[in-house]
């Protein structure tokens, strides 16, 4: 992966001093697949220790594994983000492994492609509670420690166009609406 990523980079070095993460600590939550994936080597190589969770702890200690070996701090821990208690308890582990965290950079989210005339209270609540709840409560709890540590912190929620936008007759009803209240959510 990173060979892949060095490029861009090397392309961005001279922004290196502005964007200096060294003794950082960032929690990604959905941070092993994707765009996440590529988000946890950006902060890693920046100097930032990586704490990259997930549903699939495999998954999530795997991408840890491979970024500590291209001599990085990363690591990886399980969390169900449709579970409060999981929430905060992961939070406490990131805390509890590295003394803080400086950046919540919340990679959760899922789509189930129902159009609205099909969409089932059950796909449409998964889509909430994973996309809203979930980036709710990772606010929550990642803000009380970071405001405990007294230095405050950042908090960066991936969101879509699709929060802004919608999109007609493609089966993302309930995918846009999640991602609109996330909007709404981190302007609080």
């Amino acid at each position: 992966m990173l060979e892949q990523i060095a490029p861009v980079i090397d392309f961005k070095a001279e922004l290196s001093n502005s964007f200096d993460l060294d003794g950082k600590v960032a929690y990604l939550p959905g941070g092993y697949g994707g765009i996440g994936e590529a988000i946890a080597w950006g902060l890693a190589v920046r100097g930032a220790a990586v704490v990259i969770a997930g549903r699939n702890a495999e998954k999530a200690r795997a991408l840890a594994e491979n970024i500590n070996e291209a001599g990085f701090v990363a690591s990886g821990l399980a969390v169900d983000v449709k579970s409060v208690g999981e929430i905060k308890d992961s939070v406490d582990a990131v805390v509890d492994l590295h003394g803080k965290i400086d950046i919540l950079m919340n990679c959760v989210g899922i789509q189930i492609e129902q159009p609205l005339l099909e969409v089932t209270e059950e796909a449409f609540e998964e889509v909430i509670e994973v996309n809203l709840k979930a980036s709710m409560f990772l606010a929550q709890a990642a803000a009380r420690r970071q405001i405990e540590a007294g230095n405050g912190g950042k908090q960066v929620h991936l969101l879509s166009v699709r929060a802004q936008l919608g999109i007609r007759n493609r089966g993302y009803s309930a995918y846009c609406s999640s991602k609109g209240g996330q909007v709404m959510l981190i302007k609080q």
